[in-house]
């Protein structure tokens, strides 16, 4: 039976490397951490592993797996200028750090990279194994 993904947050080293606990794949480099408005230039690096990947503006990745979740859900995806969008049922914009509570995937993992003042951003990056490697 799946589960809500496990949070896990980082503060004191947000700006340091993620690499996939999976699989050792690259996720955010140092310079994707740094919040600037030159984020939205550099793009995500998923692997298979990866359920998503967004900060305090938007979602920058959403998986397949992540999508049909949210769809049989009745949530609708979309997009704007910048980033991809989610809203729930009702039509609410659904902001990225409510969207771990929203999936479930075994033993899946939300990591929260949290930059303090003064951007006092965060990024967001899900990762679940795949069905057929449990």
């Amino acid at each position: 039976m799946a589960k809500k993904l496990q949070n896990f947050i980082r503060n004191a080293y947000s700006d340091h490397p993620l690499h996939c606990p999976l699989c050792g794949h690259l996720l955010l480099s140092s310079d994707d951490t740094e919040f600037s408005r030159e984020y939205s230039k550099s793009h995500p690096s998923p692997c298979e592993h990866t359920l998503y990947v967004a900060h305090s503006e938007g979602y920058e990745y959403l998986s397949d797996r992540v999508r049909d979740q949210l769809t049989k859900k009745n949530y609708t995806l979309g997009s704007d200028e910048f980033f991809l969008t989610i809203s729930d049922p009702e039509g609410e914009e659904i902001n990225p750090h409510e969207l771990p509570e929203l999936l479930e995937f075994d033993d899946g993992l939300n990591v929260e990279s949290v930059v303090g003042a003064p951007s006092n951003m965060a990024v967001y990056v899900g990762i679940a194994p795949l069905d057929e490697e449990a």
